[in-house]
């Protein structure tokens, strides 16, 4: 019966290293203003997914302005396919991360998740970035954008 030694090297075996490969990236700009960038890599291991919205606190009017604020305080409060606690339970499941960030010029999603649970993970991206708000998350963000003001009085 034959022994193994993992200290020594396999005889005749190359091991291909991560840094050994590049990856292939893909920029795509869709015409609704998202800009979709996509790396493939021949190692399995997280995803990380993003979505650039070309809108930003510059485009609101004083009709809708805070509506950035608005957005980042209810972003996982979908109705079409899921609703907040499935989105919640999906981060956490997937042993992911979600967020969304603003600033003047654009709108950032980014999500990451192991690789198993990537298809799942983008349709709800897409859903927290194009999916029209209900009447109760405009109250909701309402309520919590007031919260945001009433917190510089405490400090």
């Amino acid at each position: 019966m034959a022994t193994f030694d993992p200290t020594q090297e396999l005889e005749g075996h190359a091991p291909i290293e991560i840094q050994d490969k590049d990856a292939n990236y893909n920029v795509t700009h869709l015409q609704n203003g998202f800009t979709v960038l996509t790396e493939s890599t021949v190692f399995p291991g997280p995803v990380n997914m993003s979505f650039l919205v070309d809108v930003g606190t510059r485009d609101e009017t004083e009709e809708t302005t805070g509506s950035c604020l608005a957005l980042s305080n209810t972003y996982l409060k979908t109705l079409k396919h899921t609703n907040e606690t499935v989105n919640y339970g999906m981060i956490q499941m997937s042993g992911g991360s979600m967020r969304m960030d603003y600033d003047q010029e654009k709108i950032y999603f980014h999500g990451q998740c192991l690789e198993y649970d990537t298809i799942d993970m983008f349709q709800m991206m897409i859903d927290i970035a194009l999916e029209p708000r209900s009447v109760m998350a405009a109250n909701v963000a309402k309520a919590k954008n007031r919260k945001n003001h009433d917190l510089a009085e405490h400090l």
